[in-house]
């Protein structure tokens, strides 16, 4: 696992750039991760990009648990869960057309409920 990690950083580093000029603002919100959340970030979003939404999903958990999550990973996570879910339910779909049943949309009532949990938790 250490392995990979490392490989996917040095990918990432060499072949993504993030370059922003001085004249220009950094919109991306990067600036504003401190160092293991923008290590949480490169490795979430290398997984992202390949289409490994689990994956990405799995390494931003903890940073949508804590209560100070930026919220470039809180975005991360809950929208490759949401990939992850709509891709599980197309490769599960047959040849004919079949009235959606409800334990395919059951990842969307699950993201729901969690999002309005981590709403909830920061109103109050």
């Amino acid at each position: 696992m250490v392995f990979s990690y490392a490989l996917l950083r040095f990918y990432h580093s060499v072949f993504s750039s993030h370059v922003t000029t001085p004249t220009m603002p950094d919109s991306t919100g990067l600036s504003e991760l401190t160092a293991e959340e923008l290590d949480v970030y490169l490795i979430s979003k290398s997984y992202f990009d390949l289409k490994e939404y689990d994956r990405c999903a799995f390494f931003t958990k903890k940073s949508v648990e804590s209560s100070s999550s930026p919220r470039l990973l809180v975005f991360l996570h809950f929208y490759s869960r949401y990939l992850s879910g709509e891709k599980k339910r197309l490769d599960d779909l047959t040849d004919f057309i079949a009235p959606t049943e409800a334990h395919q949309v059951r990842h969307l009532t699950d993201l729901r409920a969690e999002m309005e949990k981590l709403y909830r938790d920061k109103v109050s």
